[in-house]
């Protein structure tokens, strides 16, 4: 009973909140549209037959993609809840005898969304591409959120805190902000709050200039030593310990976090954030960079 309650609470978050999602979407398009045009204007494409109706008219772009794999829990479609996470054990108190989770987990499904990319030509299966790829858009900026690649294990909490959502704090001036997962969905505040679809002109502007933002100050030459790997192992450990270096390090329950630990986190939410936005760039240069797989 208490292992089904965890596993519907981490149904029901999201990492990153939507804006999260559309920031790190805007970072991988505004790259791509410097430096590989095609590539974009493939994944424009691929996108495209879902459109519309299919997403309520609400992810009718690159960017407002980002968010519909969180759209489609509204409507009770539950079935990959589990490929929204890795919840690696934080094991304090030497609890666990086992060292991961399952691993029906996001890093199997990016796997499976790259496979299946990969081998599939979009005017064949415009579908099961477009369904893919919207799949895959939203994972990166998953993986990417630190508390989506943890779960603390404690005497108090002994089958875990469902990646920081047993976590509680206080968070003045935002009563949503009442967990420590709700704390880095939001991006410790860096990046405002959600943006409703289909997004107006001036959720356009904002979002693109939080990107732009966060691109300047984690350019890919500031990166380059964390975008060297591109194993999805590594971009899920690197998450990990940003979780245990940062999230719950000098976090205490039921209280604020402090100034110096907001100092400290949001950067790394941002390192995050353009991370996966750069990553999810590469991951599709792979697949559309050659005019063959189009």
């Amino acid at each position: 009973m208490k292992i089904e309650l965890l596993i519907c609470i981490i149904s029901l978050s999201a990492a990153w909140w939507c804006n999260g999602h559309m920031v790190t979407a805007m970072i991988a398009q505004l790259d791509l549209q410097a430096n590989n045009p095609d590539v974009y204007a493939i994944a424009e494409q691929i996108l495209a037959p879902l459109n519309g109706l299919l997403t309520h008219g609400l992810s009718n772009s690159f960017v407002e993609t980002a968010c519909w794999a969180d759209d489609l829990k509204t409507y009770s479609f539950e079935i990959s809840n589990d490929w929204h996470y890795t919840n690696k054990p934080y094991d304090l108190d030497g609890l666990l005898n086992a060292t991961a989770g399952s691993t029906n987990n996001i890093i199997w499904a990016i796997s499976q969304a790259m496979s299946t990319l990969r081998n599939v030509n979009p005017n064949n299966a415009p579908l099961e591409a477009s369904l893919q790829l919207r799949y895959l858009i939203h994972w990166l900026g998953d993986l990417h959120e630190p508390l989506h690649a943890i779960s603390r294990f404690t005497v108090a909490q002994p089958n875990g805190d469902a990646g920081g959502n047993l976590f509680k704090i206080y968070y003045d001036g935002n009563s949503q902000v009442n967990n420590l997962h709700k704390l880095w969905d939001w991006a410790l505040g860096t990046i405002g709050d959600d943006c409703p679809r289909p997004l107006s002109n001036e959720c356009w502007n904002n979002i693109t200039s939080y990107a732009s933002g966060i691109m300047k100050e984690n350019s890919r030459g500031k990166l380059a030593s964390y975008l060297m790997s591109t194993s999805y192992d590594d971009w899920a450990l690197l998450s990990y310990h940003s979780a245990v270096d940062y999230a719950y390090n000098d976090m205490v329950e039921g209280k604020s976090p402090t100034v110096s630990y907001m100092l400290r986190g949001k950067p790394i939410a941002q390192r995050q954030l353009a991370l996966g936005g750069y990553r999810l760039a590469d991951l599709l240069k792979s697949l559309y960079a050659n005019p063959n797989n189009s």
